[in-house]
């Protein structure tokens, strides 16, 4: 996969009336990336809903930024219009019921995929499974944050989904993160 800059950053938090607006108040090197905040609706299925978005949205290439199933099946159904993934605290892998379909797909996802939790979530270990489960996957701890990153440690957050939407695997994390 090119990791040429894309021209969108798709974000995604659902069950939330705020639309994510990142940029270069938040410390993100976003220079020529417009950045749309999308809000799916709850009552749809997760890959339907993927698929709306992914449709509404255009061919892209798009950087994702996600913490559930929705992320994941754009990922997972659409590759080519997906240059990279960021799943802050996400939780596909630990929702009831399982989405048993997307789970045998994840091995199969060639997408660069960051999946970031905060070091004092209690759900932080389940990293590991998306570390497992996802080929391209980089799994980060921030320290000092919980579930939500990017309000507990927004510089943190910055630098570390920043330099991954920049660099995609060629990102190394700093010490202070």
């Amino acid at each position: 996969m090119d990791a040429q800059p894309a021209d969108d950053v798709r974000g995604l938090r659902p069950g939330r009336d705020e639309v994510i607006a990142l940029g270069p108040a938040d410390g993100l090197p976003l220079s020529g990336i417009r950045v749309v905040g999308l809000s799916p609706p709850a009552d749809r299925p997760a890959r339907e809903t993927a698929a709306a978005l992914a449709d509404t949205a255009g061919p892209g290439p798009h950087r994702i930024l996600g913490r559930d199933a929705v992320a994941l099946w754009w990922a997972v159904d659409r590759p080519e219009s997906v240059v990279s993934l960021v799943l802050e605290a996400p939780t596909a892998l630990h929702e009831e019921p399982l989405d048993e379909d997307l789970i045998a797909r994840l091995p199969g996802c060639e997408v660069p995929v960051l999946v970031l939790f905060g070091h004092a979530d209690p759900q932080a270990h389940r990293g590991r499974a998306y570390r497992r489960l996802l080929p391209r996957c980089t799994y980060a701890l921030v320290h000092g944050a919980g579930a939500d990153v990017r309000r507990d440690r927004p510089a943190q957050y910055a630098r570390v989904v920043g330099d991954f939407l920049a660099r995609d695997v060629l990102f190394a994390i700093g010490g202070d993160a």
